[in-house]
């Protein structure tokens, strides 16, 4: 009897329950937008997370290079035996500054028989005359962004290009989006136009030198700084598919930074990395699609890419700019100009920090951006194959203190060729 009462009482509240909930409008729909929540919610992870058939960086094995010859991924050593192929990316209204020309100088200061391609629809196509005259091969490319995008995983990007323009980093965003399509199509290493070359490079599957030893997670800085030695400017290898890392988080994952990319054409990393730029943009966001897709990327394809330690391209960090260009103390100057000379192959500017800070004489900014300049007409071929094993006269001596450089620079400084 007792066993039926219950189940009698059960019965009413269970019916008292679906009445309350059918009928009492806010229970209905607050159960009806739940399902809807859940349903939205799966639906998005489930775009996100989706890898397609081959992985989410199965590239082609053959495509267009940006003059329309079809092409396929050659060996390391085949593809990069000729001269050494630099691009760097320009859309803003503004001609170059003193500034973006010592970087231009930095590339062939290093690397003579370089060729530099410049791709700005702005620029007028003489802006780099100042190299140009002296006989270096740099040249003004136009583009057409369309075309550059089509076949590539980030086409579809381009049905919204209207409305991605009025967002706040059109400009940026762009760059990252034509930086990865280029070095898809064509090969070689793309550079900001803040960036200045340290010292001569290889691209070869040879391992990079050994890196310094790390400190715990989320620190940036080797333990210590290697004592002044005479600066070795021997070119050092890097291997295809290289990116850096800005920083490294708690975890010791590293942040990674497109200011300075080295990639083979075909690159499998690059065409994921279009991939997700396409899938996941934001255009309120300007490091989402720049520097933390790197990272997104890298962590669904990390064998398709290397991840250089920060001194190789970033030295020092963007929030040490006023440090390194006018604060600093001159044991830390000298201190990061020794790991620049003896561990760096570049130096990030970070020039949205830097542009209008007034650089100091002794600053790590005023020798990077007046130490690496042309100071004459090309060599002729077997002179420059001299000189680059030689050390050539355009050069800083390929074993000079910290002093002598220093006093390089002083005369230079009294000739009124140095930028601050």
């Amino acid at each position: 009897k007792r066993m039926a009462i219950n189940f009698t009482a059960l019965k009413w509240q269970t019916r008292h329950h679906l009445n309350k909930l059918i009928l009492d409008p806010r229970s209905f729909f607050g159960v009806l937008y739940g399902c809807v929540a859940i349903v939205w919610i799966s639906f998005v992870a489930r775009s996100m997370l989706h890898t397609p058939p081959g992985g989410w960086c199965d590239a082609p094995t053959s495509w267009l290079t940006t003059s329309g010859e079809n092409v396929s991924a050659l060996p390391v050593d085949v593809e990069f035996s000729g001269k050494l192929r630099f691009m760097s990316i320009w859309t803003t209204a503004t001609d170059f500054s003193e500034r973006h020309m010592r970087s231009v100088e930095s590339i062939f200061f290093h690397h003579p028989d370089a060729r530099l391609f410049v791709y700005s629809n702005e620029l007028a196509t003489d802006a780099l005359r100042t190299v140009t005259d002296l006989g270096y091969d740099a040249q003004v490319v136009r583009y057409d962004l369309a075309e550059l995008l089509v076949g590539t995983p980030a086409e579809p990007w381009l049905e919204h290009l209207d409305k991605w323009k009025r967002g706040p980093y059109y400009y940026s965003h762009v760059t990252d989006a034509m930086r990865m399509a280029l070095l898809f199509r064509e090969g070689g290493v793309y550079m900001d136009t803040d960036v200045i070359v340290v010292r001569p490079f290889v691209i070869a599957r040879e391992p990079p030198s050994p890196p310094p030893p790390r400190q715990p997670a989320g620190s940036r800085l080797p333990v210590r700084r290697p004592p002044i030695v005479p600066v070795d400017r021997t070119p050092r290898a890097i291997q295809p598919h290289t990116v850096g890392a800005e920083s490294h988080t708690i975890n010791d994952i590293p942040v990674c930074n497109g200011a300075i990319m080295v990639f083979a054409r075909g690159s499998r990393f690059l065409w994921g990395a279009m991939r997700e730029f396409a899938q996941t943009y934001r255009d309120y966001e300007w490091g989402w699609n720049g520097p933390e897709l790197l990272t997104r990327v890298r962590r669904k394809c990390p064998h398709d890419v290397s991840v250089l330690l920060e001194d190789r391209f970033y030295p020092f960090h963007w929030e040490e700019v006023d440090t390194y260009s006018t604060s600093g103390s001159p044991s830390e100057q000298v201190a990061m100009w020794n790991l620049i000379q003896n561990r760096s192959y570049a130096a990030h500017l970070w020039n949205r920090k830097s542009d209008e800070i007034p650089l100091a004489d002794t600053s790590v900014y005023f020798k990077l951006l007046n130490s690496f300049r042309l100071n004459g007409k090309k060599a002729p071929a077997a002179a420059a194959a001299t000189a680059a094993g030689a050390g050539a006269n355009r050069r800083l001596d390929s074993h000079i203190t910290q002093e002598q450089a220093d006093e390089q620079i002083k005369a230079k400084k009294a000739e009124g060729a140095v930028l601050r």
